[in-house]
């Protein structure tokens, strides 16, 4: 698949021309490509051999380039190659050895999988769709084949409930497996038609037990996965990620507290590779048996963080794999017990600024320094580095930054265009010093959402600063503790970045990002939602019996209480009909006393016949806290009071009408 040069000389009167050697033409691929995907099949790299994708045509498209001694990303724009990311030496191969690959396209992120181990990667958002081609010099592309991916359908969940006879979509391994009920298990000691859930999964083996679930793919990435585990005895659990056959996956395994040492009471990260175990990370900590835990792998970009009970136990980078299937495990037990399997998407980023990546972080203003561990910004202006995509929203994200005596410094949130929050310490020499500021940044313009003083940092000493943004509230935190707060309406997306301004010295390092997860629901199976026939569930399974104190009727409080206490942040939904259709009033209260109808924060709302105009009444007691007016899109809305931090926000289909700072209430 390769073009030899073709040189002429031609005689036309003292004119010599000469025609130099081209690369082959790309052959594309005839599917169309959506905006992450995967590319698969076999290469010989020859003298190199190359992958176009988002190909907008000659002169725009990324480039992926395998040669014998590495594989390297770049940018194609207006005809000029850029480099991207890093990259890792991974011969020399032999031109002529076939290779298994991949390459994994996200919205942001992009790598190559070269046989077990992620050889590049590469950061860039600004091409997207258009096409998949490749060429090659010396070398040969086979068996190419595109597999779009949606985000969205990387979910599986697994509560087992099923025939015994039966294992689903599990597929057997190594050991024993079986769907068991509680009546099989406990002989009717206890009464299974009580339970939400009597039916999970039973591993037994004298050695090692791994099921993988067919409904996770080899394509699948970026996720993290859970499930409950009970055991019997002292062997150990663990869950299977990034499955590419029985030699080859990554563990995260977790070994009973009593067991015997060295193996006993460890939770570690464990790559297996051609049948080969080598640890990656271990902490100490183990189970105890005859305890239910719920135990969880997240892996993204690299980074596994592994969790017991939403406690992060052990962490580790690693480059094998870069994708696969999820499966439970075990060893040399007579009954470990897994339930509630799940699997969600999953992001996360880490930087030690140890290697320059081009393409991953852009400067806002004059360039930054990086190098020897760390990110330094110009002396002089205001100026910021930014990472991650646009549509980033409901995150944490934090560095060590190193104070300098002057200027300011900070971290970036929610980044458009050239709008952005910051949040920033000043030293002297600027007119914020000895504050922690979240502003809001918009141009030249800067405003101050709120302030705290800080008289305790000290120059040249590393701070941490978080700031956590979830919907419109903006949190910073300094060395762990909450400090300012704000909302931004109508709410907070875009990048994560770094923040300075005249801050010679300044350096930040160590930085993380995560994703706050979505609020957990409890699902109730259906067979329990009919309560007429098991009238022994409607206590907990009828939503509209199971969370509520029903006042009798008559009763001089009509108030409906929640059966639970609920302290920190707190959402409250209710779906709204008939708005415009009859007049009324509906009140929500939050951290209200049973029995004390003027306690807690109450919202208001009144209706009247004829408009969809509401008039909204935020109350503490007797006094009257705000109060605004908002129209209903429709006769039927949702709408949501909520306690976030200090601020208290109302909702009206996802749209916030009112916001109030609590402060002493």
């Amino acid at each position: 698949m390769s073009r030899t040069g073709l040189c002429l000389a031609l005689l036309l009167g003292s004119c010599a021309i000469c025609t130099v050697a081209q690369p082959a033409a790309f052959q594309f691929l005839d599917e169309s490509i959506d905006q992450e995907f995967a590319v698969s099949g076999t290469v010989k790299v020859g003298t190199w051999a190359e992958l176009a994708f988002n190909y907008q045509d000659d002169r725009n498209y990324y480039s992926l380039k395998l040669t014998p001694r590495g594989a390297r990303f770049a940018k194609v724009l207006n005809g000029k190659a850029t480099p991207l990311g890093t990259w890792a030496k991974i011969g020399p191969l032999k031109p002529d050895d076939e290779q298994q690959f991949t390459l994994q396209r996200g919205v942001w992120r992009m790598w190559c999988v070269l046989g077990t181990q992620v050889v590049a990667r590469a950061w860039d958002e600004q091409f997207a769709n258009g096409k998949v081609g490749y060429r090659a010099d010396q070398g040969e592309w086979s068996d190419v084949a595109l597999q779009n991916i949606e985000r969205s359908q990387i979910h599986f969940s697994d509560n087992h409930m099923r025939k015994a006879s039966s294992l689903g979509s599990w597929e057997v391994v190594a050991g024993s497996w079986k769907t068991k009920s509680l009546e099989e298990e406990d002989a009717g000691k206890r009464k299974a038609e009580l339970s939400a859930n009597a039916f999970s999964l039973m591993a037994r083996t004298e050695d090692k037990a791994l099921t993988v679930t067919s409904n996770s793919y080899w394509f699948w990435s970026d996720y993290q996965c859970q499930t409950a585990v009970y055991s019997h005895d002292n062997g150990p659990v663990g869950i299977v990620f990034y499955y590419q056959d029985p030699d080859n996956y990554l563990l995260f395994r977790w070994t009973s507290r009593v067991a015997p040492p060295p193996d006993g009471n460890r939770a570690q990260i464990v790559e297996v590779v051609d049948g080969a175990s080598t640890v990656l990370a271990e902490k100490p900590g183990g189970f105890l048996p005859l305890q239910w835990y719920t135990i969880r792998a997240a892996v993204a970009d690299g980074i596994v963080r592994c969790y017991v009970d939403d406690q992060l136990v052990v962490a580790a980078r690693t480059n094998r794999f870069g994708q696969g299937q999820f499966g439970l495990y075990a060893e040399h037990t007579r009954n470990t017990t897994f339930d509630d399997a799940l699997l969600t998407t999953y992001d996360a980023m880490t930087e030690g600024f140890d290697a320059q990546a081009p393409g991953k972080w852009q400067a806002l203003g004059a360039d930054w320094q990086i190098s020897g561990g760390a990110a330094r910004p110009p002396r002089t202006g205001r100026s910021a580095l930014v990472t991650g995509n646009r549509n980033w929203h409901d995150y944490v994200w934090a560095a060590d930054v190193t104070l300098p005596r002057h200027g300011g410094v900070g971290l970036v949130v929610a980044r458009q265009q050239d709008r952005y929050v910051a949040l920033r310490y000043g030293g002297s020499r600027v007119d914020y010093a000895g504050k922690l500021q979240l502003v809001q940044v918009a141009g030249d313009q800067v405003q101050v959402l709120d302030e705290t003083a800080e008289p305790k940092l000290s120059p040249k000493k590393a701070i941490r600063l978080k700031a956590v943004i979830d919907g419109p509230v903006a949190i910073g935190y300094v060395n762990g503790e909450p400090a300012v707060e704000a909302v931004v309406l109508p709410g907070l997306v875009g990048q994560p970045g770094l923040y300075a301004e005249n801050a010679p010295g300044a350096a930040f390092d160590d930085c993380y990002l995560a994703f706050t997860p979505p609020p957990h629901k409890a699902v109730v199976p259906e067979e329990f939602q009919d309560t007429k026939t098991h009238f022994e569930m409607a206590e907990w399974s009828d939503p509209h019996k199971a969370p509520w104190i029903i006042p009798a009727e008559g009763a001089k409080d009509p108030t409906f209480y929640s059966k639970g206490d609920y302290y920190g942040d707190t959402d409250l939904e209710v779906k709204l009909e008939g708005i415009g259709q009859r007049a009324g009033t509906f009140t929500a209260r939050l951290a209200a006393k049973q029995g004390d109808p003027e306690s807690g924060i109450a919202l208001t709302i009144s209706a009247t016949t004829g408009s969809r105009v509401l008039k909204a009444r935020l109350t503490a007691g007797k006094a009257l806290l705000a109060e605004t007016e908002v129209e209903a899109p429709a006769e039927t809305a949702t709408l949501k009071l909520q306690r976030k931090g200090d601020f208290v926000l109302a909702y009206l289909q996802d749209k916030c009408f009112l916001q109030y700072r609590l402060g002493s209430h």
